[in-house]
């Protein structure tokens, strides 16, 4: 039989009972994993288990004399299901490949993770792999990849990625997955929903990353004028264009929310504004600074201050 090529995360392959299935080709393959509920045999390198995995590794140790003594006792059974060992296997053999990262733009520390050429592992079977992994004791560096396939998907689920990164304890991926939190608004969710949040001080660190940057946001829009200090103020149109910014102002600040683009809303004043190029350059310029200083609200919550 042919060996199972390397894991994909989509394909699953079939198996029919007492079957041997090779992980590697016959030549390579030293040892056997037997499924005992499906009868499913599996050919594998002893190398390859002991390498990746500590169970393993401790077990061929625990066991080595034994097996001296008689060669022939080279299969071990487990109550694993074929599908399971199968997981397993592929990941102690092909180990999977990380996702690649990159720095964000606002900082060094905050990981923008991207797929390039690497396939990215669904969810649901990354659980799978995770889970194995850690009844196994599977080697950090495979546990380091698989955690790269979810922080990959930090934009897609983020409130999945922020609990798993949470009961992982895995806090740069945390704060990564709060940034795409701040939409929609956490009275949103249900309790069963929300409930997946592992503990309740990680669920109250979103709570306080809303509530401070709402705060946030309030004091960057009441402290923007259209004509700081008086500069670039139109002689003839001043007044009306500064009464109109504060309008536009006090209409946004009971509306304001954690995911609310300030500058985006205030742009809204170009098309109301006289039509005068020296108002035009000055709430443009206003519009510009509030980017500008947008950009600094706090946005994740390793960025909380220190109580």
């Amino acid at each position: 039989m042919e060996p199972l090529s390397d894991f994909d995360g989509l394909s699953t392959p079939k198996f029919s009972e007492s079957a041997l299935v090779i992980i590697v080709a016959d030549s390579e393959a030293d040892f056997f994993i037997y499924s005992i509920p499906d009868r499913v045999r599996f050919g594998v390198q002893r190398a390859q288990l002991a390498s990746n995995s500590e169970v393993f590794r401790d077990m061929f140790a625990c066991c080595e004399p034994e097996a001296a003594m008689n060669p022939l006792r080279n299969t071990l059974s487990l109550q694993e299901s074929a599908h399971t060992l199968a997981t397993l296997l592929r990941m102690l053999h092909n180990p999977p490949s990380p996702v690649l990262q990159r720095g964000s733009e606002d900082s060094e520390d905050e990981a923008r993770v991207h797929g390039g050429g690497t396939a990215v592992i669904p969810l649901p079977v990354l659980q799978i792999m995770l889970n194995l992994a850690d009844k196994y004791a599977l080697s950090g560096s495979i546990v380091d990849n698989l955690h790269s396939h979810f922080a990959a998907q930090v934009s897609l689920s983020p409130l999945q990625i922020y609990a798993h990164a949470v009961q992982h304890d895995l806090p740069r991926l945390a704060a990564e997955a709060s940034t795409y939190l701040l939409y929609p608004s956490l009275s949103v969710y249900t309790p069963r929903t929300i409930s997946i949040i592992p503990t309740s001080s990680s669920y109250h660190k979103l709570v306080l990353l809303h509530y401070e940057r709402v705060k946030q946001l309030k004091d960057l829009l009441c402290g923007e004028e259209i004509f700081p200090y008086g500069y670039g103020e139109c002689p003839r149109h001043g007044n009306e264009t500064r009464l109109l910014w504060q309008e536009y102002k006090n209409d946004l600040l009971p509306r304001l929310e954690a995911a609310t683009d300030v500058p985006a809303e205030m742009s809204r004043i170009i098309s109301a504004i006289p039509e005068c190029e020296r108002c035009l350059k000055a709430c443009n310029a206003a519009t510009d600074m509030l980017a500008y200083k947008f950009k600094k609200v706090i946005k994740r919550i390793d960025q909380l201050p220190s109580t």
